[in-house]
């Protein structure tokens, strides 16, 4: 079955979940997200924000295409750094109203780069010299010493993954445009947008820890168009159409240290591949992900080896259901000749 474009979202919805035996015929699904909401959003945006330029900084390219096409949504220009040494260089040849940047990396590091470009600005030959560029750390960790070493970096404010357009939205509000009057998160007081303003209010921004669900849609629809910002099909096929293509090299990034018994490079390994399955809104994947990395260091291989198992049974759950999400829409993401 393929169904005639344009289709509407809801419709979609329930077909794929028809399709992957998560409903029957008659059951019906209701939306989570306003789209409307959405549009208006990001027209009020494109409306305001056409001279803006922004940074942002990560290892995982699906999670750069991600922030890419959620800030061209915005109407705003963005550059793309695959690791701090990168974006260093890119932040000390650009002037950009706000830099986003992971924090684990493995080459120089969202930590690294704050400091080593805190360092740069503070010197007064720079070209804009006293002037200081707001610095937002997007992490896929949550605890309160991960939130301190942010701000202890020079970083001015923070964001647990997966960060949803309406989020990113309100962050931009507050740090674009600052220029010298940005300050360090822990002096600003919490904001009716309920951005936290404190490294122990991090965790607020996510639900509670989540548990593996095989019953689970591998992808949260209502999710991905609140993370993207748009309820167009297509989009939200291309968007995990990214995903499909990064998903195999990212499960080898956790199958080559599991079987090399090599805990440190199964905890960046799993870390990487959750932030990635938390930005395509696969709740199950990036859970059993979580419990993975959390466990990397101290479980027996035994343990490891059976939650490797879980994950890998998750993504392969994921890729299936991007087959059939593609299918429905009579769109294969790998048939497509250029991605924006």
């Amino acid at each position: 079955m393929v169904l005639a474009m344009p289709v509407p979202v809801e419709t979609l919805r329930h077909a794929v979940a028809v399709r992957s035996g998560h409903l029957t015929l008659a059951e019906p699904t209701a939306a989570a997200v306003n789209a409307a909401d959405l549009h208006g959003l990001a027209q009020r945006w494109r409306d305001r924000a056409s001279h803006e330029r922004v940074l942002v900084i990560d290892d995982t390219e699906m999670n750069r295409l991600v922030a890419r096409r959620q800030l061209q949504t915005l109407g705003i220009t963005v550059d793309l750094a695959e690791n701090g040494r990168v974006g260093l260089d890119l932040a000390m040849r650009n002037d950009y109203a706000v830099i986003f940047t992971d924090v684990q990396m493995a080459e120089m590091d969202g930590l690294s780069f704050a400091r080593h470009f805190r360092v740069w600005e503070s010197d007064p030959a720079t070209p804009r010299p006293g002037h200081r560029t707001p610095i937002v750390a997007m992490t896929a960790a949550a605890m309160r010493s991960d939130a301190d070493d942010c701000l202890a970096a020079g970083m001015d404010d923070y964001i647990a993954k997966p960060v949803k357009l309406e989020r990113l939205a309100q962050l931009l509000e507050r740090w674009a445009g600052a220029g010298t009057a940005a300050v360090p998160a822990d002096t600003v007081a919490a904001d009716s947008a309920g951005i936290p303003a404190r490294p122990a209010d991090l965790t607020a921004q996510r639900e509670s820890a989540p548990v593996p669900d095989d019953e689970a849609l591998p992808i949260d629809l209502d999710q991905l168009i609140e993370i993207v910002g748009v309820d167009d099909p297509a989009i939200l096929v291309e968007m995990i159409g990214f995903f499909q293509e990064a998903l195999p090299d990212l499960l080898s990034g956790i199958a080559a240290p599991l079987a090399a018994r090599d805990r440190e490079g199964l905890r960046q390994g799993a870390h990487a591949c959750k932030g990635a399955a938390r930005n395509a809104a696969a709740a199950d994947l990036a859970a059993a992900l979580e419990i993975l990395e959390r466990e990397s260091r101290t479980a027996s291989w035994i343990e490891l080896d059976a939650l490797g198992l879980r994950a890998a049974s998750a993504g392969s759950r994921v890729l299936d259901y991007i087959r059939d999400f593609s299918g429905l829409v009579g769109t294969d993401s790998k048939d497509r000749e250029a991605w924006p």
